[in-house]
């Protein structure tokens, strides 16, 4: 449409329990928006900016979030099975309780990221950057680990049989 910029930039919107499946939202602009609850299932997220955000308990399977700046987002509870989430920045985020079954997280930054009870199942998390996270309670069971930056992590009662680290 002519006159819209280019990415979309949103002013912090207040999205929560919106349905927004399948949208398509490419490099578009929701630093600190409120998506509480939100259906974004589906959606192609592809280099969106969500730093700041919050997300808590948003359903967001099967998502595209490629390259996204998730910085310091909070998102407990929020439901990504299925999502891709390569080469995004999440570090500082709150993923306390995220279902993240069988996602992928290809060279993501979860630096100093709370992960405390997530279900990381059968996920791909090769290359991705650990350093200082909180994996408390985190089920790792089967996960691709391969190239995982996991220095300083905590992760007492965390599920690690079947996984593979190289």
């Amino acid at each position: 449409m002519p006159g819209l910029p280019s990415p979309i930039d949103a002013p912090p919107a207040d999205l929560r329990g919106a349905h927004l499946r399948s949208a398509r939202l490419e490099g578009s602009a929701w630093s600190q928006a409120q998506l509480h609850r939100a259906d974004l299932s589906g959606a192609q997220l592809t280099g969106a900016r969500l730093d700041h955000g919050r997300l808590h308990g948003a359903r967001m399977r099967g998502a595209r979030l490629r390259g996204v700046d998730a910085r310091s987002v909070g998102a407990r509870d929020v439901d990504l099975e299925g999502a891709t989430l390569d080469d995004g920045d999440w570090s500082g985020a709150d993923l306390s309780g995220a279902i993240l079954l069988d996602a992928s997280l290809v060279n993501a930054n979860l630096r100093n990221t709370t992960l405390r009870g997530a279900d990381l199942r059968d996920s791909d998390l090769q290359g991705v950057i650990l350093s200082g996270a909180d994996l408390r309670d985190v089920d790792l069971r089967g996960a691709l680990l391969t190239g995982a930056d996991l220095a300083g992590v905590r992760a007492k009662g965390a599920r690690l049989d079947r996984h593979q680290v190289q």
